[in-house]
């Protein structure tokens, strides 16, 4: 692999393969070795298949990944030993990368939940918008990842797009307009936000639409942001509406509970008024008794 590297320190390759290569753990160092030197301005596939590849061959890769000349479209590295450590030294580099299209990444039995989910993050990390319009929108298939449709939404369009269409599916995942991502915006913020949903049509993806105006719609309907719209929104305008129509029902059942009890209290003393004024009346009843 040393006389190897050496030899390919120059070469202008298009496609690099190794199948079945059975490596010891120094030879790994020597693969990765190989990829940190050699010249990737032209490489477009890579294929390392049934190597016993590692962490060690990973970093090598990781380095024509990071590489801004780097045109590699295609990595395969079906059945070896990646593992969860392979995974973060590869989305790490894949953060920035704008030319990997496809990972094929089958047999790699050691890949964990926990690494399956950093090539999730890498594509789609939902924990804030910005997160997700700065995620990578170029890698598009990871064969052998157990979710792959995850990946599909970098097949729409030019990457930009890709990035508001991501945005447009964690606000509306199941066409139930979710409003959470925006509430820590600060006002100034809310004009762009109007602006971004008004000249766009969602494009979810099976490719069906939804008119932009039924965002507009929602953001001023649920937002309770007077100093933008100088007015409560419509969503607080009615609950409050039905909260003062409420007290109100609650006043008037206050009302006739005291009316009733008004009552109960003078029909008690006309009885004991009744009784004191008619003592026979009440000696007799108490003889039949």
């Amino acid at each position: 692999l040393e006389l190897l590297a050496s030899a390919l320190e120059r070469a202008k390759l298009k496609t690099l393969g190794f199948t079945g290569l059975h490596m010891r753990d120094d030879e790994d160092d020597s693969l990765g070795i190989l990829f940190s030197s050699m010249n990737v301005t032209k490489l477009e596939t890579v294929d390392i298949v049934g190597c016993g590849a590692g962490v060690s061959t990973c970093e090598g890769l990781a380095n024509i990944l990071r590489n801004k000349e780097s045109k590699l479209e295609i990595l395969n590295i079906d059945s070896n030993a990646i593992d969860n450590s392979c995974v973060k030294v590869l989305c790490q580099s894949l953060a920035e990368n704008t030319s990997l299209k496809v990972l094929h990444i089958h047999d790699n039995e050691d890949i964990t939940d926990e690494g399956w989910a950093l090539f999730e993050k890498l594509v789609f990390d939902a924990s804030n918008l910005e997160g997700i319009y700065s995620s990578n929108h170029t890698l598009g298939n990871i064969a052998g990842h157990p979710r792959p449709q995850l990946f599909h939404a970098n097949y729409y369009r030019g990457p930009s797009k890709r990035g508001h269409a991501k945005i447009l599916f964690l606000i509306n995942p199941s066409f139930d307009f979710n409003i959470e991502p925006l509430v820590d915006f600060d006002i100034k913020m809310m004009p762009y936000v109007l602006e971004f949903f008004g000249n766009r049509v969602h494009v979810n993806l099976d490719n069906e639409t939804d008119s932009p105006c039924s965002w507009l719609y929602q953001i001023i309907r649920r937002w309770n942001m007077p100093e933008l719209f100088s007015f409560p929104s419509a969503e607080k305008v009615r609950l409050t509406a039905k909260v003062d129509e409420l007290e109100r029902e609650m006043e008037l059942l206050r009302l006739e509970n005291l009316r009733l009890t008004s009552e109960n209290n003078l029909l008690k003393s006309e009885v004991q008024s009744s009784g004191e004024r008619n003592p026979n009346n009440a000696k007799r009843t108490r003889t039949i008794s």
